[in-house]
């Protein structure tokens, strides 16, 4: 009995009987197919190294992909797509459940826009409820001119502690 497993492969045995009689070498077809058997383990074997050399690369290069995720994800730019642009000086964003600023002066004629940079609907409604955006889906605005002098104050209906000023003077 031959076992491939003699040759210190940690490869399962493939156990086949060499039976070396008379009659078996006399015809040669034995020892063609010991050969040929043998041929077939050392084969097997330069395929389990190469799968061997195969599957570290394929860690590798699983493990750089992966490095590579994470640098990226954790470069210096925000996860958030809440963001606003800066806010021009009669610009008021609604931002992350906020109005930013939350009070804004302008002077008497001036227009006031309002950006909802948020990923939710919301409202701009004066707590006299002088005036009302109705709903501001996430990327609309809405914008209302303040003709008189005072202090105008707002919230969201839809999430009542989302509150600003915007004060005329």
């Amino acid at each position: 009995m031959f076992s491939h497993s003699a040759l210190n492969h940690n490869v399962p045995p493939c156990n086949f009987e060499l039976d070396l009689s008379p009659r078996n070498l006399r015809s040669g077809r034995r020892v063609v197919d010991i050969e040929s058997r043998l041929s077939i383990i050392f084969r097997s074997l330069f395929k389990i190294k190469k799968m061997k050399n195969i599957n570290r690369m394929t860690g590798l290069v699983s493990l750089s992909l992966l490095f590579s995720t994470v640098l990226i994800s954790c470069s210096k730019g925000n996860s958030s797509n809440n963001t606003a642009p800066p806010p021009s000086s009669n610009t008021v964003s609604i931002v992350n459940m906020s109005f930013t600023p939350a009070s804004i002066t302008v002077s008497p004629g001036t227009t006031v826009k309002w950006n909802n940079n948020d990923n939710m609907t919301h409202t701009v409604t004066g707590d006299d409820n002088s005036f009302d955006s109705g709903n501001i889906s996430a990327g609309s605005r809405f914008s209302r001119t303040f003709s008189v002098v005072g202090t105008y104050k707002y919230h969201c209906t839809i999430h009542p502690s989302m509150t600003g000023t915007v004060v005329v003077k």
